[in-house]
């Protein structure tokens, strides 16, 4: 039902042919060449490229009988993170959420560069997220009192902010916090993403 099909919308990367305009760019897998279309007034001689390899930038993640607690960012630039496409591809819904093929499979979100599982208490405030091919940051499970405040996240791949955990009262975040932050240019990858997401929170 959201595979390619006649009046369904899709597009295809990763092959030069493709590339039409300037901006775009592909790496061939098996050469590792990566061909790039530059726009005008770059000079390639003497341009920065950032080629990410990391796919999740931080992850704070406790127990439910020892949560993290109390940790801090403040004022940092968490920027550049990867996700390649999984096996089988991307077949997206909404929101990020897609599903995967293969012995591990079944319905997954697209990865954020943060992960908060388990924590009380904790915040990220006056920093930004940018540049990820994935999403920005998840509060996930378990999360409480978790401050994500007067920020900036831009240039996201896929979702901005993701606020849930599984639909168990026991489980999802509550009584989390995300405010006065500037939130926009997300689903730059991935086009049914979202600048903030939330499912099965509380408070």
């Amino acid at each position: 039902w959201n595979w390619p099909g006649e009046g369904r919308w899709c597009f295809l990367e990763g092959l030069g042919e493709f590339l039409d305009q300037p901006g775009e760019w592909c790496l061939d897998q098996r050469t590792g060449v990566v061909t790039y279309w530059p726009r005008e007034g770059e000079d390639m001689a003497t341009a920065r490229i950032v080629a990410p390899f990391l796919t999740r930038l931080v992850e704070v993640r406790g127990a439910p009988d020892r949560p993290v607690r109390n940790l801090h960012f403040r004022g940092i630039t968490f920027e550049g993170c990867a996700w390649p496409l999984p096996p089988g591809d991307y077949h997206g819904i909404q929101a990020c959420h897609f599903w995967e093929y293969g012995q591990q499979g079944g319905w997954k979100t697209v990865p954020c560069a943060i992960l908060f599982e388990w924590a009380r208490d904790c915040s990220l405030t006056r920093g930004a997220i940018v540049h990820t091919e994935g999403g920005g940051l998840e509060i996930g499970q378990g999360c409480t009192g978790v401050r994500f405040e007067r920020n900036e996240v831009f240039d996201i791949g896929g979702n901005g902010l993701m606020v849930g955990g599984p639909n168990d009262e026991a489980l999802s975040p509550k009584a989390n916090i995300i405010a006065d932050n500037i939130i926009h240019a997300c689903g730059t990858r991935f086009y049914g993403a979202v600048g903030i997401w939330v499912g099965f929170a509380s408070g």
